[in-house]
């Protein structure tokens, strides 16, 4: 039960509480070995590689019409996807 829990959280992106569950003592994820807990820590956690981490802190820096423009300079050409250019 607490496993499919996990996941669960995992999926809604509720890292923390997952977190929370995983490194409880006396939590109901007790009788797992800690090879296995710290592997599930490590999969619920998902770190994203260095060049997403690099493209996230050069985008922030980007005010939201040349960041739109940059998205849409990396779509091919024949691209059929439609946004309102005022939305964002």
């Amino acid at each position: 039960m607490a496993l499919k829990l996990l996941l669960i959280l995992s999926a809604y992106r509720q890292v923390d509480l997952a977190l929370e569950l995983l490194r409880a003592p006396g939590g109901v994820l007790l009788g797992l070995p800690s090879s296995e807990r710290a592997e599930l820590e490590r999969l619920v956690l998902d770190r994203p590689s260095l060049l997403v981490r690099l493209a996230r802190r050069v985008s922030r820096r980007l005010d939201a019409e040349r960041r739109r423009a940059l998205v849409d300079a990396l779509q091919p050409g024949d691209a059929t996807i439609w946004h309102d250019p005022h939305f964002f």
